[in-house]
């Protein structure tokens, strides 16, 4: 009698399911038309006439306003919509690997085909080989995003330091472009690597606003982004350098200093988030280790089976928005 399947319940399932995803189909086109509206706004009041379509490819646009006259400039930190490969592979550069991405995806693919198919043979289930197979990435993603963060608050401790030499070097009176080869030579990387890179472009003759986009657009760092931004603007304008990396510098250690604060503010969160995911994962080990013949229904049965991939389902969307209320880019 427990393995039949009663049509209420799914009845009830499917209509749970489809009311659910009505109110959010509502909502996101609520959110749309809200933003859609407020972008129209903004259009009006900058008397938008087209001009921003001349940008160039990887470049923000500024609209700056002096003495009652508008100037339009093009400066670089904008970041086109990638692919999926295009964020795998960044998302491999950032954490430090250098082993080629294709290289990476098929070590991934066939460490989740050996475990599924461990699992599978072991548990003699597809459910728990399925399972696995999707717990390889997830762990790789886990991973790769954690060094890459560490990364990141790396590239920003080195970003200060590298700031303030060049601020040192341009007052004793040495160029720009000399700074940056000193920062290549006493910053470590991956700071250092990428003033290299800017160094070695302009060796080649490319120019400075080209390779400080170039630079911006390989890298996930603001901070990065702002130095971009700041030059190209201090190249057409003119003005105390110096200061400027100095200024940056301070604008940087002060946005770290309020980044730990809000670490710790949300440090709740996060363990509240991996407690939460790990009690459903433990228990359900542990029963299935203790009473094997207890989550047998889970298995065998189409109404257990679409309890376990709910269960999924929701403890993958619990995880995805408790890291968006600790992300401090939203």
């Amino acid at each position: 009698m427990g393995a039949r399947t009663d049509p209420l319940v799914i009845l009830q399932a499917v209509a749970a399911f489809a009311v659910v995803a009505c109110l959010w189909a509502v909502a996101q086109i609520l959110w749309m038309r809200r933003r859609s509206g407020e972008h129209e706004v903004i259009v009006r009041r900058l008397g938008d006439d087209g001009s921003a379509a001349a940008a160039p490819q990887g470049a923000r646009t500024l609209r700056l306003w002096h003495e009652g006259r508008e100037a339009i400039l093009h400066v670089a930190g904008a970041r086109n919509r990638l692919t999926r490969y295009e964020r795998f592979e960044r998302l491999c550069r950032e954490a430090g690997w250098t082993t080629r991405p294709r290289a990476l995806l098929t070590a991934i693919a066939a460490a989740a085909l050996a475990v599924g198919l461990a699992l599978g043979i072991v548990t003699g289930r597809l459910f728990p080989a399925a399972v696995g197979m999707g717990a390889v990435p997830m762990v790789f993603s886990i991973v790769a995003r954690k060094r890459a963060a560490a990364r990141e608050r790396l590239f920003e401790r080195q970003l200060v330091e590298a700031l303030e030499l060049s601020a040192r070097s341009l007052r004793a009176g040495h160029p720009l472009l000399a700074s940056f080869d000193l920062i290549a030579e006493e910053i470590a990387a991956p700071v250092g690597t990428v003033f290299t890179g800017i160094v070695q472009q302009q060796a080649m003759g490319v120019p400075l606003e080209e390779s400080l986009r170039r630079a911006a657009g390989e890298c996930r760092s603001q901070d990065l982004d702002l130095f971009a931004a700041a030059l190209s603007i201090h190249s057409r304008t003119g003005g105390n350098l110096a200061d400027v990396m100095h200024s940056l510098a301070l604008v940087i250690r002060e946005r770290m200093r309020l980044g730990r604060r809000f670490r710790v503010l949300v440090a709740q969160t996060q363990v509240s988030k991996r407690i939460l995911i790990a009690m459903p994962c433990l228990m359900f080990g542990v029963l299935n280790l203790m009473s094997p013949e207890y989550m047998e229904l889970l298995y065998t049965t189409p109404t257990g089976q679409f309890i376990l991939m709910l269960t999924v389902g929701m403890l993958l969307t619990g995880w995805v928005v408790m890291n968006k209320m600790a992300d401090l880019r939203t």
